[in-house]
């Protein structure tokens, strides 16, 4: 009796374990898309400006240099 008392404490044990990874494993895949998520909301400004310029210097060659890039529309 004794050692069937040991192999369900072992086994809680490692079901505890097991518990604990999982919400560890949760918390760092929480943080690692919120920073994902906090870096997209930075970048994306920066996306903004850049098409901004790219429309800018799309205007200037055509003016200027009678130049066309191809632009998706």
């Amino acid at each position: 009796m004794a050692e069937m008392s040991g192999a369900k404490a072992g086994s809680l044990a490692l079901r505890i374990v097991a518990l604990a990874l999982s919400v560890g494993a949760a918390v760092v895949m929480g943080s690692v898309v919120s920073y994902n998520s906090a870096l997209v909301n930075c970048l994306f400004p920066l996306e903004i400006m850049f098409a901004v310029y790219l429309k800018n210097v799309d205007h200037v060659l055509k003016k200027v240099f009678h130049v066309h890039l191809k632009t998706e529309k």
